[in-house]
């Protein structure tokens, strides 16, 4: 989960994404993140740290309608 948050924050930092947004640019960076998360899964079971992120993460790409932006 470390691995895959650190990814985010590099990829954000790269692509020139100061917070999430509602741009393609933001919704690529978080639709990779989510993927990275759920490749966690089994392993974060217990985590209430993963469970938290990954809620945050579907929650804030639905707000920003990112399903339809990609």
């Amino acid at each position: 989960m470390d691995r895959c948050s650190q990814e985010y924050i590099r990829a954000m930092d790269e692509r020139g994404v100061p917070r999430p947004e509602p741009t393609a640019e933001f919704c690529q960076v978080a639709k990779e993140y989510i993927a990275c998360l759920r490749s966690t899964a089994r392993s974060s079971r217990g985590n209430l740290n993963y469970h938290s992120m990954q809620s945050s993460m579907v929650r804030i790409t639905n707000d920003y309608a990112c399903p339809r932006i990609l």
